[in-house]
């Protein structure tokens, strides 16, 4: 019994000099020690600022933080404490535990957690608690859980903010989910939220799986819907698993959208490194996958079977790819076909492809073939490859050689290539080496022949070293692309590039010779031939350069400069330096427009001869210029004003970031001129801004088919290169708005939906970039010799205006008083006596007309009145005495009675009457009439024969008295007829048979 007493009283004393010693900052130093170390062999990255408690049974960890992969996990805090009496039973019991302040990728939540874990391992760990809360976060689960993490039974329910907290597919969205695992089923509800995934959105997104205990296994059903926006994809999975070889078995795949299919079986572990089964892809319309290449008009239709199979620990595959009718942006195939059979993909890879493409199109090149095959061995792999179509005319090539994989990169041996392009015959001088890794690309001796002409190259780029020698000779220019797609380059030139850096040091040097160079835009005939050469030096951060360009009629540009780059060894790259200070001299003569053939400068013209030496200085950023520049012989023309200047002289000097135009003189050619003095800041941060200040005298700066103008005054034009304004005060000293004849039938638009739409309708259309807008804001003063003609009227008017808008969409406010005119219908002239026309401050057409007018006929005096929009005015008559419409227009149009016109003259009555209406357009003999310029065109029947019908055809030799011409098929006659007023009229006529007869008429209306 004292022995007893004294191994307990022992005991006692062992553990509370243990727990004592637990206490000492040293032993929680181990113990933080000993923690940390065991979860970094578990792969975990642990950090603890500071464990404290009263150990063992109560842990306290300060500033806690968890890193696995790119994951992390941070706690402000975590508290822990374990109870006491089941030790003594082999169990650790964890009756309390709180984590505070956790978190993981932007989300805080805080938890708790209570459980059972049997030390000797033989019975399941209970977790009677698991929770976390915070920002929206809600997390809760329970359950049996083996110790190699089999599932016994549990639940879980969560709801989650942001869906990549469980996956770094998805972006942004929530997830709410519920979940629960008995002895014999298991169920599991998913749904998701405005989820994006690899950046895509997707639509509500559902998972549910269903399953049932099968002797050690698990069987059921998963279902899906969702899939991306505007895709709307529904799937199926029959599914068998067992967790004691750890194995799931796909007995049915079925997965459909809109025009496409996916369906197979197949047999995996969750580490996907062994599968076994077969995958079909059937896509009918390409085009339903555009949601996920956006801009990228695919389009097309797509079959694929895909084959894994295992053997041991070797996964192989089988692809099979066929596709009709590709498009993809600007490129189009149609037929494409890829053929695969890969053996231990994540192994030793072998196995060989194929890939065959028939009739491909992209922007300027065509292949009527393509082919490409490879065959993957352990060591070098040899491919080849085959092309024919046209590229500016024939175009072969062909090629072999192999490949390995090395050092993590690609090891490429080009045995041969050769063929022909640009009607250029290539062929590989001999064979070469392109070795490229994340670290470093070398290219070894390649040496080609090109037309009459060899090309050589040697490139070794690393991290820290580069070297690169390019020589060229007689080298075909068109084998050199433009940074701009839309211009490309012909003719002969030499390359000659030595570069050498290291660490911070570049050395070299890089020679251009052009012996004959064409510069060629699309869409124009225009080409600038030229030859030159240019020098460039390379040392340290700095490049000299010098050059020279010469091109036909004695123009040159030679140019010179100290430059300060940039540069980077791999990949390797050369940029200039904004910031640093450079200098450099340009001395050209040349012709404008051979320069803006290859600028776009939107809806405008410049042709003309400039001089110019200007030295730079200061940084590219904020550049100062020192010189002088002259413009003779030169020609402006804007085709959306129609503003036009010829015998264009100019002068002026850059000093410091200011360039000066002290003097600037143009004509109309019609005996207007303009001059204007102008500065422009060289400041890119501030957009360019310039001012230039113009007189006028009698120019016409408008030219439209509906108004021309000419302007005498000053006026300022203020902006940057994002856009202008013009302000000032004008004199018009005459302008003339012109009414069109005849205006095309308005046509209804109609509600038109396309079904199927070919792409010319869906596709947008790159616009080239508009140039900068002009916006007006000008008062005009009209002393008069404004003039409205057209449609028979002619008006002269005086006023103010003022213009707002742009030249595309002129606003005009005020309005402009008649002073005189006249309008003539049918040969009847109309004195006008009073009107206006007023622009009401909206876009154009806007101005509308109002004029009114008399002509005293035989014995009824009319009244003709022009009213409405001025580009389609309304027309209408009133008499004194009042006459009926038909009578009124019978004696306008034929100076008779209405019960006097013969049958075709009523019917040419009646479609002036629809005319004027509005309800139709002029009728032919009217428009024939105005073409030819007379003032009467009808036909008339013979006063005898009603059957025999003339053409008469009339014009007024002075007011009142009209000449007129009838021509029957069988008589012609000439007559003379005067209005002597009062309703009286004599009328003098004679035949093709000499004879003669005069008559006197009198009307009178009541």
């Amino acid at each position: 019994m004292k022995i007893f007493i004294r191994f307990l009283l022992s005991f006692f004393i062992l553990t509370f000099g243990v727990i004592l010693l637990l206490q000492t900052p040293l032993a929680k130093y181990q113990i933080k020690k000993m923690v940390i170390s065991a979860a970094k062999e578990h792969g975990i990255d642990l950090s603890i600022q500071k464990l404290d408690g009263n150990l063992p049974f109560e842990w306290k960890l300060k500033n806690v933080s968890m890193q696995w992969e790119d994951q992390i996990v941070f706690f402000d805090t975590i508290k822990a404490r374990c109870g006491v009496f089941p030790l003594f039973k082999k169990q650790l019991e964890i009756t309390h535990f709180k984590m505070l302040h956790g978190k993981y990728k932007g989300t805080s939540f805080d938890g708790t957690a209570k459980g059972r874990i049997d030390l000797d391992g033989n019975k399941p760990i209970k977790i009677s608690q698991f929770l976390l809360e915070g920002d929206d976060l809600f997390v809760r689960m329970e359950g049996k859980i083996e110790p190699d993490l089999t599932i016994l039974e549990g639940s879980l329910t969560f709801h989650l903010p942001d869906a990549s907290l469980i996956s770094p597919l998805f972006s942004k969205g929530t997830m709410t989910g519920f979940g629960s695992i008995a002895s014999n089923t298991v169920h599991f509800d998913c749904s998701g939220e405005n989820i994006f995934a690899f950046n895509i959105p997707l639509q509500s997104t559902n998972l549910s799986l269903d399953g049932v205990r099968k002797g050690n296994g698990w069987e059921g059903t998963t279902r899906f819907s969702g899939g991306p926006k505007d895709i709307p994809i529904e799937g199926e999975v029959q599914y068998r698993f067992s967790p004691s070889c750890r194995l799931i078995t796909i007995d049915d795949f079925q997965m459909e959208g809109p025009n496409l299919h996916f369906f197979g079986k197949m047999d995996l572990d969750p580490s996907l490194k062994c599968l076994e089964g077969t995958i079909f892809a059937k896509i009918l319309d390409l085009k339903v996958l555009r949601p996920l290449f956006p801009d990228s008009y695919l389009k097309g239709r797509l079959g694929a079977k895909i084959d894994f199979q295992s053997f041991s620990e070797f996964q192989d595959l089988k692809c099979q790819i066929e596709a009709e009718d590709l498009g993809y942006g600007d490129g189009t195939c149609e037929t494409f076909s890829l053929e695969s059979t890969l053996y231990d993909l994540f192994g030793d890879l072998r196995g060989e492809f194929s890939i065959e493409a028939s009739h491909l199109t992209a922007p300027k090149v065509k292949f009527d073939r393509i082919e490409i095959s490879s065959i993957f061995e352990p060591g070098a792999s040899p491919f080849s490859f085959f092309a024919k179509g046209d590229w500016e005319g024939p175009l072969e090539v062909a090629g072999k050689g192999n490949w390995q994989k090395k050092n993590g990169g690609i090891l490429t041996n080009v045995e041969a290539f050769n063929g022909f392009a640009y009607q250029k015959r290539i062929a590989l001088c001999e064979s070469f080496a392109i070795d490229w890794t994340p670290e470093h690309f070398k290219m070894h001796n390649l040496s080609l022949d090109i037309g009459n002409g060899h090309l050589f190259s040697r490139i070794d780029l690393t991290q820290s070293t580069s070297l690169i020698k390019i020589k060229a000779d007689e080298f075909p220019l068109e084998f050199i692309p433009l940074p701009h797609r839309h211009f490309s380059l012909a003719g002969i030139g030499s390359i000659d590039i030595d570069l050498l850096s290291w660490d911070k040091n570049l050395q070299g040097s890089c020679n251009v010779a052009l012996k004959r160079a064409l510069f060629l835009s699309e869409g124009s005939n225009d080409t600038l031939t030229t030859k030159g050469s240019m020098q460039v030096h390379l040392s340290g951060n700095t490049a000299q350069i010098h050059g020279e360009l010469k091109a036909k009629g004695e123009q040159f540009v030679h140019f010179s400069g100290t430059l300060p780059i940039l540069f980077d060894h791999f990949p390797f790259k050369i940029q200039l330096d904004e910031d640093k200070p450079f200098s450099g001299d340009l001395i050209a003569e040349g012709k404008l427009q051979d320069l803006f053939n290859f600028i776009n400068i939107g809806h405008q013209r410049i042709e003309g001869w400039l001089t110019t030496n200007l030295h730079f200085s200061k940084t590219l950023a904020k550049p100062m210029l020192q010189g002088e520049f002259d413009l003779q012989d030169g020609f402006y023309e804007n085709y959306y004003s129609g503003t036009l200047l010829k015998e264009i002289s100019a002068k002026g000097y850059a000093s410091k970031q200011n360039v000066v135009i002290t003097d600037l003189y143009a004509v109309d050619g019609k005996g207007g001129s303009a001059s204007a003095k102008g500065n422009v800041l060289l400041n890119r941060l501030k957009k360019f801004p310039f001012t230039i200040s113009g007189e006028l005298n009698q120019f016409e700066a408008v030219t439209f088919d509906t108004i021309t103008g000419n302007f005498s005054g000053q006026v300022t034009i203020s902006g940057d290169r994002t856009g202008a304004i013009a302000k000032g005060k004008l004199k018009v000293d005459e302008a003339t708005f012109r009414i069109p004849d005849s205006l095309p039938t308005t046509l209804p638009e109609l509600p038109i939906a396309f079904v199927n739409p070919p792409e010319s309708i869906t596709r947008k259309k790159s616009l080239a970039p508009p140039g900068s807008p002009l916006k007006l804001d000008l008062d005009l003063i009209v002393p008069g010799r404004a003039y409205v003609e057209g449609r028979g009227l002619t008006a002269e008017l005086k006023g103010k205006l003022h213009l707002t808008g742009n030249f595309i969409d002129i606003v005009a406010k005020g309005n402009l008083q008649l002073i005189n005119g006249e309008y003539i219908f049918s040969g009847k002239v109309f004195d006008l006596t009073q009107g206006e026309v007023i622009f009401n401050d909206q876009p154009s057409p806007s101005s509308y007309i109002s004029l009114s007018g008399n002509c005293d006929l035989s014995d009824v005096s009319v009244t003709v009145m022009l009213q409405g929009p001025i580009s389609s005015p309304n027309l209408s008559f009133q008499s004194s005495p009042q006459l009926p419409t038909s009578s009124l227009l019978s004696q306008i149009l034929f100076n008779k009675d209405f019960s006097e016109i013969s049958a075709v003259q009523a019917l040419q009555l009646a479609q002036t009457v629809i005319s004027l209406s509005g309800n139709s357009a002029p009728d032919i003999l009217e428009k024939i009439r105005k073409t030819l310029g007379i003032d009467r065109l009808t036909l008339i029947t013979s006063e005898n024969d009603p059957g025999k019908i003339s053409l008469q055809i009339g014009k007024y030799l002075m007011r009142g008295v009209m000449l007129t011409l009838s021509q029957g098929r069988e008589s012609r006659n000439v007559s003379v007829e005067v209005d002597l007023k009062k309703g009286i009229r004599f009328q003098a006529e004679v035949n093709e048979d000499q004879q003669g007869k005069f008559s006197l008429k009198w009307h009178h209306h009541y």
